[in-house]
């Protein structure tokens, strides 16, 4: 169960990483904040039990700030994409497309930079490996990668 959750988790950041190649916009924000979600949501259940004995351990406090985090990353991501909907759309807040306030761009990018590390922490909470620092393109070349990925996509075969 874990390792299928980690492979989905390592399938997801490439996904994210290919995704950010292509250029920054509301998706690719988006993914990764729903991507944040699920490591903290998974860091949250974990480790329950031991951040209520001890809120002030490492690994608590970590959790906190990726949960304080990913919550500033929301709110910039929606203040980002409620600008005035297209006629005949909903607002972004109803459920519409994003209608971005470009002086607000600067800040959803600030907020996922600050996310990005956090995660990547909690991360390695989740598989027990300190995430690389490369960039997408040498990731996508590290022979595991390719492994990983080929691996997703037979077993969604029919």
């Amino acid at each position: 169960m874990k390792l299928r959750f980690v492979l989905a988790c390592t399938f997801a950041l490439v996904l994210l990483l290919l995704l950010g190649l292509m250029g920054c916009g509301v998706s690719t924000y988006r993914d990764t904040i729903a991507t944040s979600y699920g490591f903290i949501f998974w860091a949250q259940t974990t480790y329950k039990a031991q951040c209520q004995a001890t809120p002030n351990a490492p690994t608590c406090t970590l959790i906190t700030r990726g949960i304080g985090l990913h919550n500033v990353a929301v709110d910039a991501l929606s203040a980002y994409c409620n600008g005035p909907a297209a006629p005949g759309n909903a607002s972004w807040t109803a459920g519409g497309p994003c209608s971005p306030v470009k002086s607000l761009q600067g800040a959803v990018e600030a907020a996922i930079r600050n996310l990005n590390p956090v995660i990547a922490d909690v991360k390695l909470l989740a598989t027990g490996k300190s995430q690389p620092k490369l960039t997408a393109g040498e990731l996508l070349e590290r022979p595991e990668t390719q492994d990983t990925l080929l691996a997703a996509r037979l077993e969604g075969l029919p």
